[in-house]
């Protein structure tokens, strides 16, 4: 067998050689996510459903649907990001939900933070819906791209510090039923804005535009 230097690694580069490596663990790792929450909401679906229950497989179901559009699209694509923001919706709203438990006494301060995020959330929403619709390109693309790193980041941080508040202000008898969510959304929001943050200063990661129906 013979084997040419200009096709090993380090003469090819990493430009052709890590992007597929990548790729295929993007894959699978969305893959399993994906066929871990289906299973979860099926799991759950057995018993009766009551309370935040319902809010909780809803979360179960929009993060199944994230993972898979992740695995088929990439986790970067134009298509993939909306289905993220209602993943995020869901779980923020599970949240809203839990906090409804606290003592109002305990919650000062929290509704500011849930609205700061609803507003985060809402801009997101418009902003992935008039891309969907929309060909950008030229500055105004890369401004919109700009845009929605910073949403991301700031969803994330906002998200995170709801956890925080609610998880540290909820009764303690109560805290253990709640302590695998938590921690659940800590690391994922938080692998989320380590993401996009060295997205913003490296600009690795960023959604690719539709092409233009004249193949521009």
């Amino acid at each position: 067998m013979f084997v040419k230097f200009s096709d090993t690694g380090a003469h090819v580069g990493e430009f052709d050689s890590w992007p597929p490596v990548n790729g295929l663990i993007a894959f699978w790792s969305y893959g399993l996510a994906a066929c871990l929450f289906a299973s979860l909401l099926l799991w759950r679906l057995r018993n009766r459903i009551e309370g935040t229950e319902k809010l909780l497989l809803l979360a179960y179901f929009a993060t199944a649907v994230w993972a898979t559009v992740s695995a088929i699209r990439g986790p970067t694509e134009i298509v993939t990001i909306p289905t993220e923001t209602l993943r995020n919706l869901a779980w923020v709203t599970l949240l809203y939900a839990m906090a409804g438990d606290i003592k109002s006494g305990a919650r000062r301060g929290i509704p500011l933070v849930f609205g700061a995020v609803a507003l985060v959330i809402g801009t997101q929403l418009v902003i992935n819906l008039a891309t969907l619709a929309t060909s950008l390109a030229g500055p105004v693309s890369e401004d919109v791209l700009a845009t929605m790193r910073l949403l991301r980041i700031t969803m994330a941080a906002g998200s995170l510090v709801l956890v925080h508040n609610v998880y540290g202000q909820a009764a303690p008898q109560s805290r253990l039923s709640i302590r695998s969510v938590m921690l659940g959304l800590t690391l994922m929001w938080g692998y989320d804005l380590n993401l996009y943050e060295l997205a913003r200063r490296l600009r690795l990661v960023r959604p690719r535009p539709r092409a233009t129906s004249d193949g521009a």
